[in-house]
């Protein structure tokens, strides 16, 4: 399962139908999904031999939780909790540590998602890097993060934002 969310309209472009088998995807240390290789036959079908294309499987639209797990950008997510564990560990660092550190990841946010989501040759999933992007910042907030040196935060709006954005990102990416 590639980070990238597959909708019906993604069919809808091309007559070409990509298969599983005629997409290599190579990892690196850097995280999923870096480059993609794509055989001939998978932007050819009549190039294919008539023997090869009977058992491949059609790649298949999202369903729902596919998509609500692939628009959550985990690996920031992760990040996110390890640097501030530390400095919620270390009480003798400024609180503006706690900004900076969410403020970065906000603005990687983005950049990460087009880069594991965006193969050559493929259109960018904007909606995808938005949604992941605004999912980040909720998640944060609802959880308190540096929002709770905020006078006005209250726990209870992250509380209630995060699981009504939670189940409306699927939706929004129509």
């Amino acid at each position: 399962m590639g980070r990238r969310v597959i909708k019906a309209s993604d069919f809808n472009r091309q007559q070409t139908t990509t298969f599983e088998s005629d997409v290599n995807v190579n990892r690196s240390a850097f995280g999923p999904a870096m480059e993609m290789d794509v055989h001939r036959e998978a932007l050819d079908p009549s190039m294919a031999p008539a023997a090869s294309t009977a058992h491949q499987p059609a790649v298949e639209i999202d369903d729902f939780t596919t998509k609500l797990i692939k628009y959550i950008p985990s690996e920031i997510v992760a990040a996110y909790i390890t640097m501030n564990g530390m400095v919620e560990g270390n009480p003798s660092l400024p609180e503006m540590i706690s900004w900076l550190i969410f403020i970065a990841l906000f603005i990687i946010t983005p950049l990460y998602i087009w880069r594991v989501t965006t193969a050559p040759g493929e259109s960018v999933p904007y909606k995808q890097i938005l949604i992941s992007t605004i999912a980040f910042f909720i998640w944060v907030f609802a959880i308190g993060g540096p929002f709770e040196q905020l006078d006005w935060y209250n726990a209870v709006y992250g509380a209630l934002l995060l699981p009504i954005y939670t189940l409306m990102m699927p939706i929004l990416d129509r």
